[in-house]
């Protein structure tokens, strides 16, 4: 280990006050957490402790395998799949404190954009920055820039359509609109149907910062743009979360969301829809 290194491991090792050994030792634990109990206090600091140590073994100059190393970084992700989002845990607030702390190093391993990481930072400030202080993920180059106006406003078009039918099937027969549904949202439904080839269209909303909704991490992301172009099903990036969950006539913010194959495949607003999707992407 170069001058270099033992000066960065050694600060990374002051900001926590523990030994080399005692990070590896509790990242290794990572590997064994199956469940996380927000109601316990005691837990959360431990678990707050695991991954700040996962990070750690993930940024410094460990003597570890590459092995080793994923096996650390694994652990991370599927700790991260565990935390359900902030505004369904703030009655825990060692819960909202670790999923603070993973939102400042997902990008090392999720493939974000944040550039704020934890091991630059001290508890109390990493603790301080607000959620809303990450930059949102942009896949391009799947991305409507605002002043496009033309792909916006036919997705929008699309989007009422796709609804103000859904709502009318729900009206006629509570059931059957249930059964045959064609509008999809949530992430683990979007990809159970693109996998099984019956998605139609989807859009992720613009100002996605959080994707552990449903168990989630942000690679789901990358993974629906990678499968959608593999594919060749529209996928595009547009619209915030509330503009999408307005259209949708709901309260609370909707992130992805999905339309299958069938009746939406006919109407006016999808044929207005597919030369201008078909023109914004050939390029």
């Amino acid at each position: 280990m170069n001058s270099a290194d033992e000066s960065s491991l050694s600060d990374i090792l002051s900001l926590f006050d523990e030994t080399q050994d005692q990070i590896v030792q509790k990242a290794m634990d990572a590997i064994q957490i199956k469940e996380i109990n927000y109601r316990d206090d005691e837990e959360m600091e431990r678990v707050i402790s695991i991954v700040i140590a996962c990070d750690c073994i993930s940024k410094g100059p460990f003597s570890l395998t590459a092995e080793q190393k994923k096996a650390f970084d694994d652990s991370l992700a599927r700790i991260v799949q565990m935390i359900p989002r902030t505004s369904m845990i703030n009655d825990y607030p060692k819960a909202v404190q670790l999923r603070t702390m993973i939102d400042k190093v997902r990008d090392d391993f999720l493939n974000a954009s944040s550039t704020i990481h934890i091991n630059t930072l001290k508890k109390e400030e990493a603790e301080a920055i607000p959620l809303s202080a990450i930059p949102s993920i942009r896949l391009d180059p799947l991305f409507i820039p605002e002043e496009d106006t033309t792909t916006r406003d036919a997705i929008i078009n699309y989007i009422k359509s796709a609804v103000a039918v859904s709502e009318q099937s729900f009206k006629r027969d509570p059931e059957k609109a249930r059964q045959h549904r064609f509008i999809i949202t949530g992430l683990h439904e979007v990809m159970h149907y693109l996998k099984h080839d019956k998605a139609l269209f989807v859009c992720i909303a613009e100002d996605v910062v959080d994707m552990s909704e449903g168990g989630l991490t942000n690679t789901t992301l990358q993974t629906i743009a990678e499968f959608s172009r593999t594919n060749h099903i529209p996928v595009v990036q547009c619209l915030k979360r509330r503009k999408i969950a307005r259209l949708f006539h709901r309260g609370q913010s909707m992130s992805c969301i999905c339309f299958l194959k069938g009746s939406m495949a006919v109407t006016p607003e999808w044929k207005e829809l597919v030369p201008i999707l078909d023109a914004r992407f050939s390029h």
